[in-house]
């Protein structure tokens, strides 16, 4: 089984590795991500996920509050009860605290 930062950085590397094949580079000519980008004008895979998934947390937080992803989100707040035995779950909530974690600059105080 894979583990989910192996998947990230195969799901990172295929867009590159398509560019690379469109451009026609090849093994010995080396040329790093950046300029990959700048070049074909394209932006990472990862910030394009990282959009997606504040769209889809700005589209549940739109919706009326009895919908079943509001419902969630309030049970989730509200840690009632004991605390579940093993790994915490991921969710929608728990990636947008470690995406702000990761690009924090300082605007928005995280506990």
């Amino acid at each position: 089984m894979v583990s989910d930062k192996a998947r990230i950085t195969q799901i990172k590397h295929f867009p590159r590795r398509q560019l690379r094949t469109i451009l026609n580079i090849k093994y010995p000519t080396v040329i790093k991500n950046n300029s990959l980008y700048q070049k074909t004008g394209e932006t990472p895979i990862s910030l394009t996920i990282l959009e997606a998934r504040w769209r889809l947390f700005g589209y549940i937080l739109r919706q009326a509050i009895n919908t079943p992803p509001n419902v969630a989100m309030t049970l989730y707040f509200k840690k009632e009860g004991s605390k579940q035995r093993g790994r915490p779950k991921t969710s929608i909530v728990t990636t947008l605290r470690r995406d702000l974690k990761s690009h924090n600059n300082d605007h928005w105080p995280i506990d």
